[in-house]
């Protein structure tokens, strides 16, 4: 008997796929900082899309009701955003630096509602997750022996900056795109 090959049947399916599996492209590129927000942004949007559409949908497309949990990160995520918007106001950080924050809050604190949100509302199957995932594990152990050997030759560890870093984050460390690195402490 053959085996199936088990494919992404949907669009949310396949977003997930793309970024988990093409995890070391992403950071190739030193897109890796972003790729997590730009899924989950993307992932939302469908949900939203799909929730919108719903009473035009076939029932097996129609996202499932919001779990109560979920309910309880969503506010708790839109408490933290209005306390930063606040907070802006207060101390008269201006429109340019509160837009700023409020990407931060999207590219970070946002994805703790964004995740389960889209986890429990739409049709993920595991094993996609799985199967990413597994793809990942065979790339990474393709790519020890390269990487170590990179280090045994004392190649530069530091290949480049990427020039997405103008998206904003914590710094330059984020974006940047490294052959190996060694441990300071122990050599």
């Amino acid at each position: 008997m053959a085996a199936r090959r088990l494919a992404a049947q949907n669009a949310e399916e396949r977003i997930v796929f793309v970024a988990l599996a093409g995890a070391w492209a992403w950071y190739l590129i030193g897109a890796l900082y972003i790729a997590g927000p730009a899924a989950a942004v993307c992932l939302t949007a469908l949900y939203a899309w799909r929730a919108f559409s719903a009473p035009w949908q076939p029932p097996e497309r129609r996202p499932t009701p919001v779990p109560p949990g979920v309910w309880v990160w969503i506010v708790g995520m839109g408490g933290m955003l209005l306390a930063l918007w606040v907070a802006h106001a207060v101390e008269q950080l201006g429109t340019a630096q509160t837009i700023k924050s409020t990407i931060g809050w999207v590219k970070g604190w946002a994805l703790l509602a964004i995740f389960p949100l889209v986890g429990a509302c739409l049709a993920i199957r595991p094993a996609i997750v799985i199967r990413a995932m597994g793809w990942f594990a065979v790339q990474t152990m393709l790519l020890i022996p390269l990487l170590v050997v990179a280090a045994l030759l004392h190649l530069p560890s530091k290949l480049f900056v990427s020039p997405l870093q103008v998206v904003g984050g914590p710094g330059p460390e984020f974006f940047s795109v490294y052959l190996y690195t060694v441990d300071p402490s122990n050599g």
